[in-house]
C-alpha cells in the first residue's frame, strides 16, 4: 500500500491546530516573507553582514535559525527525546514520522513542530531587538547615574558605561526671619504618580522656634497636587490667624 500523501495544507485544517499558529508557520516557510538576512539581501541588492542572532556564528536563513542553529538543534533533540521522534525540516515528511502512533500523539506532534519553528523565530526577533538597541548605544552622548538601577540596564544590554557627571558641592545655609516675621516651610509629595498623597507645614518664627506643624493625607493624589495643596493649607492656617489658633481644614 502506497504511502499516504498529507499536503501541508491538510494538516493546517486539522482541529488540532490553532488558526493563529498555522498562519505564522505559513507565512515563516511557505510564503517565505520574513525579513532574514539572505532575504533582505535578495530583494535589495546590497551586501551587508549576516549572523544568526542566536548562536552568532553562522549566516542568517530561515532554515538556519530554525533547523541548524546550535539553539534549534538544542530544542528539537529536546523534542525528539520525549516523542521519541526525530523530526524533519519538511513538515509533511515530519508528520509521517509519527506514523503508527494514536492519533493524539500525531496531533501533539504536528503541533510540537509548529510551535517550536514559530517560536524559534520569535527568539530570532527578540534577539534582533537586543542587538539593535545595544548597537544604537553607540551613538549616546549622555552620562548615567551611579545607581544600581543603572547598572543592572546597561549590563543586561552590555552597553559600556559612562560615568556620571557629579556636580560642585555648595554651601547652603539657613536664616531665620525677621523679628515679626514667620517663615513658612511647605512641601506636598506623592509615593507614585499618582499614588498615596500627603503635604506638610512648617511654621518658624525669628527665634528658630518651631509655632505650628501640620500634616495632611490626601488620599490617592499627583504629587503636583500635593504640592499645591501644602501651600493653600498654609494659606488657611495664616488666613484664620493660626498664632491664636489651630486651624485644621480637611479637603478630599
Amino acid at each position: 500500500m502506497p504511502a499516504e500523501v498529507l499536503p501541508i495544507a491538510t494538516l493546517f485544517n486539522r482541529q488540532v491546530v490553532h488558526p493563529t499558529l498555522s498562519v505564522q508557520y505559513w507565512k515563516i516557510w511557505q510564503k517565505q516573507c520574513c525579513a532574514t538576512e539572505d532575504n533582505v539581501i535578495k530583494k535589495t541588492g546590497r551586501s551587508m553582514a549576516t549572523f544568526c542572532r542566536l548562536c552568532r556564528k553562522s549566516e542568517e536563513t530561515m532554515s538556519h535559525v530554525t533547523w541548524h542553529c546550535r539553539v534549534a538543534k538544542r530544542i528539537w533533540a529536546w523534542a525528539a527525546k520525549n516523542f521519541n521522534l526525530w523530526p524533519k525540516e519538511d513538515l509533511v515528511a515530519s508528520y509521517k514520522v509519527a506514523k503508527g502512533r494514536s492519533m493524539m500523539i500525531k496531533d501533539l506532534w504536528l503541533v510540537a513542530n509548529l510551535a517550536i519553528t514559530t517560536e524559534l523565530w520569535k527568539m530570532r526577533n527578540k534577539g534582533r531587538v537586543y542587538q539593535v538597541i545595544r548597537d544604537n548605544s553607540i551613538q549616546m552622548r549622555g552620562h548615567m547615574y551611579n545607581t544600581q538601577e543603572d547598572f543592572r540596564i546597561l549590563n543586561y544590554f552590555r552597553v559600556q558605561h559612562r560615568s556620571s557627571k557629579f556636580s560642585t558641592p555648595k554651601a547652603v545655609s539657613w536664616l531665620p526671619p525677621n523679628p515679626g516675621e514667620i517663615m513658612i516651610c511647605c512641601d506636598g509629595a506623592s509615593r507614585g504618580n499618582p499614588g498615596l498623597a500627603g503635604a506638610g507645614v512648617t511654621f518658624r518664627d525669628a527665634n528658630f522656634a518651631v509655632l505650628r506643624v501640620l500634616l495632611v493625607g490626601l488620599g490617592f493624589q499627583t504629587n503636583y497636587y500635593a504640592e499645591v495643596y501644602a501651600v493653600i493649607y498654609a494659606h488657611c492656617l495664616l488666613r484664620d490667624g493660626m498664632l491664636k489658633t489651630f486651624a485644621f481644614v480637611q479637603i478630599r
